[in-house]
């Protein structure tokens, strides 16, 4: 019995022993859980932290580099880029444009409607110069309704007159901002670098002279900071404003520069240009014509008025030769860069004649023009309609010979630089007869400008050359 009762009492000391130890580790665990659930929670606050500071540091970052406003570049954003520009231009000998852009009136707008119909209006005004300048231009908001642009590569005074005038047209169209109908204008001033200025501050000081001058002359008024030129600049409006004028061609008139073949004594060629009478202006040249009209439908109606009447005065003179005279209308390269150009140019030549052989089209090149292969494909269509090509021998030498080895020209022009010292300079006449080499193994025929005395005609007929022009041959005169 009492053995019965030491095994119950171990059995149950066994017991209560296995309970405590089972409720240690049931504790134990419960410990550890709680441990790791402290850990968790304080993991997912850290983080909620963490997130919430990085968003902190990426909207501070974002606001350093974006206008809150307009999402245009902040100041801090422009001023590195504004260095970065002019470093650039010091080291290229580049200019660039800097404008200051004011919208008139913006005051009485914030007054009359509400502040939230301004920063709308502003924040618009943005998006639309966003979309009306190059990629290369750096846009910013300087202060308040003040904007700022900078323009690099600006060549001239009148490439700045037209990104001036696609702005001011741009903020002219009217805005409807939150159902409210706003009509704007605007006053621009600019410096250009380095004629007015060669850092940054006294650039932007300069413009902002300018700026005011501007907004005392009206709305929509540009000006630039020195006197010399805003002149240009106003001389180039003008010729947009002659050009946009639906009766200028009224005011047209043809010139006529001859080419002289000398085996024949006849008249061969005939190199039309076309001048501009203006009332105020004077005389513009076709060159200053062809360039203000170059991204316009007027270029194309300009064409088509002159070959119409040369054809037609051609035809009307007295002497064959006249009749059968071989026009020549130029082209600078770049006026290829318009869309469908030389599809346009060829349906005009086909309305102008019956015969496109009488057509000769030059290719000129100026400091604008770009890499020969992005003409080509164009070029090569008046190839495929059969229309006479002629290359000025300089814009040859700018590009090398592989590069246009399949496109076939007619007639090379030997321009009267090669020609002017043909009598004084013996290594004058070697370079051109190595260039008239050239020209016998490419069979193109030659044409010659400025031959003004009659031994540079003997020089350029003992080296074949027989269609001439210049002072040396009498004037043509139309009947």
């Amino acid at each position: 019995m009492l053995l019965v009762t030491m095994l119950i009492s171990i059995m149950f000391f066994i017991a209560v022993i296995l309970l405590i130890e089972r409720s240690y580790k049931v504790y134990a665990l419960k410990k550890i859980v709680a441990a790791r659930e402290a850990e968790l929670l304080s993991y997912k606050k850290n983080k909620e932290v963490f997130a919430i500071a990085m968003s902190k540091v990426q909207h501070t970052a974002q606001n350093l580099l974006i206008d809150p406003l307009t999402h245009l570049l902040s100041k801090a954003a422009f001023d590195n880029q504004y260095t970065h520009l002019l470093n650039q231009s010091k080291r290229l000998n580049s200019l660039f444009a800097v404008l200051l852009l004011d919208i008139n009136q913006f005051a009485q707008i914030n007054e009359k409607y509400s502040r939230e119909i301004g920063d709308a209006l502003l924040i618009e005004v943005g998006e639309r110069l966003k979309k009306t300048i190059r990629d290369v231009d750096i846009l910013s908001r300087h202060e308040g309704d003040v904007f700022i642009l900078l323009l690099p590569n600006m060549i001239k005074p009148e490439v700045i007159v037209h990104a001036v005038d696609r702005i001011v047209h741009v903020i002219n169209e009217p805005f409807a901002v939150n159902g409210v109908a706003l009509e704007l204008t605007v006053s621009i001033g600019i410096a250009i670098y380095p004629f007015d200025g060669e850092d940054k501050q006294t650039l932007i000081n300069h413009a902002e002279d300018a700026l005011k001058r501007s907004k005392s002359a009206g709305k929509n008024i540009f000006q630039f900071y020195q006197e010399e030129t805003q002149v240009l600049g106003e001389r180039e409006l003008n010729l947009k404003a002659a050009i946009k004028n639906t009766d200028f061609l009224r005011d047209m008139v043809l010139e006529f520069k001859p080419y002289y073949n000398t085996l024949t004594n006849e008249i061969d060629c005939i190199e039309i240009l076309a001048l501009l009478n203006h009332p105020e202006l004077g005389k513009i040249s076709f060159n200053e014509l062809a360039r203000i009209s170059q991204y316009s439908s007027k270029m194309f109606e300009l064409y088509e008025w002159m070959m119409k009447n040369a054809v037609e005065q051609c035809m009307k003179a007295h002497k064959a030769s006249l009749k059968n005279s071989h026009l020549i209308f130029k082209f600078d390269l770049k006026q290829f860069e318009a869309p469908h150009f030389a599809e346009k140019i060829i349906e005009i030549i086909n309305k102008s004649t019956e015969n496109k052989d009488q057509i000769i089209i030059e290719l000129m090149h100026t400091e604008n023009s770009g890499n020969f292969e992005t003409y080509r494909e164009s070029i090569c269509k008046f190839n495929e309609a059969r229309i006479p090509l002629a290359i000025c021998i300089l814009v040859l030498g700018h590009f090398a010979i592989n590069k246009i080895n399949n496109v076939h020209f007619t007639y090379l022009k030997i321009d009267e630089k090669l020609v002017q010292d043909l009598v004084k300079r013996e290594e004058s006449r070697v370079i051109l007869e190595r260039i008239l080499f050239l020209v016998d193994n490419l069979k193109l025929k030659t044409l010659t400008t400025g031959v003004h005395l009659e031994e540079q005609k003997r020089i350029l007929e003992s080296m074949n050359c027989s269609l001439m022009q210049g002072k040396v041959f009498k004037e043509l005169l139309l009947d």
